[in-house]
């Protein structure tokens, strides 16, 4: 298993605990899109990135919200938005953007088949996100055959 590579404060501490904990590979954080933002902007350490941003927070005069909406515009493209998403979701994460809004990993969390659905979005090529959001939804619909 790999060691983290990088520290960057409390995150990454608890970043380790999480490796240790669940035996969780962080490899892919070195090639997500996310790590690329933080090092181009030059996000200060006190400052929350969009990925850690809350939906109610308020951040520079944007809402969390849409701070949230644009991190995932980055999300979708990154070749590492799938293993972030099987991170989130081995890791038990409840904060942050994981490749996809916490509500939607919150619910893949209480699935049964959660990597399967991560996998599949990958095979497909789907952004993570529209794939466990589409599946979620087609879950919610009453079945119409009865």
């Amino acid at each position: 298993m790999a060691r983290p590579k990088t520290t960057d404060g409390d995150i990454d501490s608890l970043g380790a605990l999480l490796v240790a904990c669940f035996g969780l590979d962080r490899e892919w954080m070195e090639s997500g899109k996310c790590r690329d933002y933080n090092l181009i902007h030059h996000i200060p350490h006190f400052k929350p990135t969009p990925w850690q941003v809350e939906d109610v927070q308020r951040i520079d005069g944007m809402r969390g919200r849409e701070l949230i909406s644009a991190a995932l515009i980055v999300c979708h493209s990154c070749p590492s938005q799938y293993s972030c998403a099987d991170y989130a979701l081995r890791g038990r994460m409840k904060a942050g953007t994981w490749a996809m809004r916490i509500g939607e990993l919150e619910w893949l969390q209480h699935q049964q088949d959660g990597e399967r659905i991560i996998a599949k979005a990958e095979r497909l090529g789907v952004p993570v996100q529209i794939h466990v959001d589409s599946t979620r939804k087609a879950r919610s619909r009453p079945n119409m055959s009865a």
